[in-house]
């Protein structure tokens, strides 16, 4: 009988130290990027087929480096084992992932699983992310107003929300709704650290426009950032508008 309960504490110890093995690899390929970390996934999945977490975050990392298909996989890999893991993450990273494939319908249906999954009472949850998300991909099947409801939602979650609050700001600028896109702008609290970034010179164009339009008379600054990175057609409104600022 006492050689039984031995062999029973051996085998359960051989199985703790196992667990913690898959574990510290996982984590460990948390520390890492690109193929270092794929293959520290990959040797995790080796040792525990069903481990969800490893399956996701390789998944993750083959997104980064654009092996769509593969990552793809993985998610499906995942999601077989247990789709609720991690609040809707393995949807909306696959949804991610499809978007990027430009499978848009395929994409908005991940990310709406996402959301049925992602309690609205934790705080921690991305519902705000996958919101967002999913108004990327209505927008690439031009559906503005479905889109603009979903911005609605992320802000809902996350009130300064700078890709949302940017994002909606250039639909309304678009509609022309120049009042309520200065107040995304302005509600924002993020053009003073991204103007300088090339990919937000739309921003500052339409930061400006929406002064301008709204009798604000501080929009000369914002149109010179834009014009420092070529913006089409603001060389135009300066020399125009800006003669005396």
């Amino acid at each position: 009988m006492a050689r039984i309960f031995l062999l029973l504490v051996i085998f359960l110890s051989f199985i703790s130290c196992s667990r913690k093995t898959v574990e510290s690899i996982i984590d460990e390929g948390f520390q890492e990027d690109g193929q270092k970390a794929i293959s520290l996934y990959s040797k995790a999945i080796k040792r525990e087929p069903q481990n969800v977490e490893a399956y996701w975050r390789r998944g993750d990392e083959y997104y980064k480096i654009k092996q769509y298909e593969r990552a793809i996989d993985d998610f499906n890999r995942a999601i077989r084992i247990d789709s609720a893991f991690n609040a809707g993450y393995l949807f909306g990273d696959r949804g991610l992932t499809k978007h990027a494939l430009k499978d848009y319908h395929g994409a908005i249906n991940d990310f709406t699983i996402a959301l049925e999954l992602c309690p609205p009472a934790e705080p921690s949850t991305p519902r705000e992310k996958f919101y967002y998300y999913r108004s990327l991909s209505k927008i690439r099947l031009t559906d503005t107003l479905a889109a603009l409801n979903d911005l609605d939602s992320a802000i809902y979650y996350w009130n300064i929300y700078p890709d949302a609050r940017l994002l909606r700001a250039r639909i309304r600028m678009k509609k022309g709704e120049y009042n309520e896109a200065l107040q995304d702008y302005q509600a924002c609290q993020c053009l003073s650290s991204t103007e300088e970034f090339e990919e937000y010179a739309v921003d500052s164009f339409y930061y400006g426009l929406a002064k301008f339009k709204t009798g604000d008379s501080t929009y000369c600054p914002h149109w010179q950032i834009a014009l420092k990175y070529k913006y089409p057609g603001v060389n135009d409104y300066i020399l125009k508008y800006c003669k005396d600022n």
